[in-house]
């Protein structure tokens, strides 16, 4: 007769390594049933993955199959826990994330991957103030003062990040940044159609409260010297950013017209209203282009051109804020690139373009532009918006002695700390513009890093882990998968949403949420799970003193079952050997 054997490797196992991690979301059984049913239905036949994907792919490593399990379960408060205990912005990541988790989504390899930051939204929303009051009084009651003082620089999602876990660490934290508001890029370049500037807010409060200190409109080399802070605290970090524009180098670039693209969103972002011709053009692939070109529209454009000198396969703009562009009238020009600005008495009047055709991957792994001789055509234009890249402001970093990369960047250890002692540096300023979920993931490390650097052994570690732990991992395919179309959260209408800046993509509502988050595969271990003691009841079935599964053999009579809902897949039916 067969018997069921508990793999300990399996039962109640979390992807995090981290020591003593516990998770923040007590054992619930609405999710513990979600995921004995997920397990049901997906059939038998393959083990679940000890790193789920989507975690792996989520360069802070928020638990995303677990909070997308607890909305599908109705638990929308404690999904909203389980991402706040990784992140600050949970609500400002579900309207901005690039979503790169949902790139490795597996339900992606059956139909189309989970809209999971439609669901980290949909938490986010579903959270009363009240209960987000509690969590925040929680996290204020947990700090224990360390004595130590660090300084930040830099008040982005990096810098932010940073200063709000070192402060929940104990440590007293002043951001200090060029700007007299706090934010970074999440408040300049990031449009208020994508991301109300309320909800930005309160979350920032939150941060805040919890006593981090904020001194604003102090620049780096001007007002404020980082010999002096290194000097007056005990570790520095450096989150500066990318703040200098790449220029194109061709012929009437100082034109009156032609504006550096998050130069100008900055400057509508923070209540001005730049003037515009009829015609725009915005040079350039990358979010910034994408949200320059629909600025330009709310503000009074009538025609908008995006020129791009590669394809739009290799655009790195999300495709569907391109997709939220095009919807409200902005054209794409692929395979196009700027030769010079036309100008006259001084003002930008059109542009000249070569068209290019695509050779082989240059070092950014894109195909690189090649022009044709000979396509040269002129383009009207009375603006132009260049969105070529961002890099370090020059000479921030000048007189340091900092260890630069052969980007000029500046080179970090695994702790984030740069080659001067006690200076640590991340995001943008030492990797080139990247993503909001990017940045605050530099930031969370770079405070684990000033703690180990600060407190050693003391200090708590933060586990990371990345797509590379997956490389010997085979993917979590059940063979039993049903198709089920992907929930599209609706959209204000295109032709209403471009006279002003208003809230594009609305939410979704409970019932779509849920079918939605129903289709998560459930892929990953997860130690958040009794689902057999819980689901089944069946008398066989126990806690030992360890607190893990176990069997009673002479209680179990073989009967199969709990191995076929076991989310774990912790459960195996073993055959009774003769010498049993």
């Amino acid at each position: 007769m067969a018997s069921v054997k508990v793999d300990l490797t399996r039962c109640k196992r979390c992807w995090n390594r981290q020591p003593g991690f516990r998770c923040p979301v007590p054992f619930e059984l609405l999710y513990e049933s979600f995921r004995a049913l997920q397990k049901v239905q997906a059939g038998m036949g393959m083990g679940k993955m000890a790193l789920p994907p989507c975690v792996a792919a989520c360069p802070a490593n928020i638990c995303v199959q677990g909070y997308v399990g607890l909305v599908a379960a109705g638990l929308y408060e404690e999904a909203y826990r389980l991402i706040r205990s990784r992140v600050p912005f949970p609500h400002t990541l579900g309207l901005v994330c690039p979503g790169p988790c949902e790139r490795s989504c597996i339900r992606g390899d059956y139909d189309q991957p989970v809209a999971i930051n439609a669901l980290k939204r949909f938490a986010a929303e579903r959270t009363s103030p009240a209960a987000r009051r509690r969590l925040l009084e929680e996290l204020k009651a947990g700090i224990i003062e360390n004595g130590l003082e660090v300084a930040v620089v830099g008040a982005g999602p990096a810098g932010l990040t940073c200063a709000h876990d070192l402060r929940l660490r104990g440590y007293a934290v002043t951001i200090y940044e060029a700007l007299e508001r706090p934010g970074g890029l999440l408040l300049t370049g990031i449009p208020a159609y994508r991301l109300p500037r309320p909800v930005l807010e309160e979350e920032l409060a939150e941060i805040f409260e919890l006593g981090v200190k904020f001194a604003g409109g102090l620049r780096l080399g001007v007002d404020l010297e980082l010999a002096d802070l290194l000097e007056g605290t005990s570790a520095v970090f450096l989150a500066a950013g990318a703040q200098s524009a790449t220029r194109l180098n061709i012929p009437g670039e100082e034109a009156e017209g032609v504006y550096e693209a998050l130069a100008f969103l900055r400057e509508v972002n923070l209540g001005g209203r730049p003037k515009v011709g009829p015609a725009v053009a915005v040079i350039g692939g990358g979010d910034a282009a994408v949200d320059g070109a629909r600025v330009a529209l709310r503000l009074g454009a009538e025609k908008v051109s995006i020129l791009y000198r590669r394809s739009r396969a290799e655009m790195p703009a999300h495709s569907e804020q391109l997709a939220q562009a095009e919807a409200e009238g902005v054209e794409l020009l692929e395979r196009v690139a700027p030769v010079r600005f036309i100008v006259e008495s001084g003002r930008l009047r059109a542009i000249e373009l070569v068209r290019t055709e695509l050779g082989e991957p240059d070092a950014s792994g894109r195909r690189r532009p090649i022009p044709v001789p000979g396509s040269e055509f002129i383009l009207e234009a009375e603006t132009a918006l260049v969105a070529a890249g961002q890099r370090p402001e020059p000479g921030l970093l000048a007189g340091l002695g900092i260890e630069l990369d052969e980007a000029g960047l500046p080179r970090v250890d695994q702790n984030m700390m740069t080659s001067v002692e006690g200076l640590f540096a991340g995001g943008d300023l030492t990797t080139g513009p990247g993503t909001v979920i990017s940045a605050i993931a530099a930031g969370k490390r770079a405070a684990a890093g000033i703690d180990l650097y600060l407190r050693g052994e003391r200090a708590e570690p933060v586990y990371f882990a990345s797509l590379a732990d997956l490389e010997h991992e085979e993917r979590y395919h059940p063979p039993e998968v049903p198709r089920r179309s992907r929930a599209a959260p609706p959209q204000a209408p295109a032709t209403a949403r471009r006279e002003d800046f208003r809230q594009v993509e609305l939410g979704l509502d409970e019932v779509e949420a849920q079918a939605e988050a129903r289709r998560c595969l459930a892929c990953g271990l997860c130690a958040n799970c009794n689902a057999c003691l819980d689901t089944f009841g069946c008398p066989a079935i126990s806690l030992d003193e360890a607190g893990q599964i176990a069997i009673e053999e002479a209680l179990c009579n073989g009967c199969g079952v709990c191995p076929q809902l076991c989310p774990n897949d912790a459960l195996i039916e073993a055959e009774e050997g003769p010498d049993a």
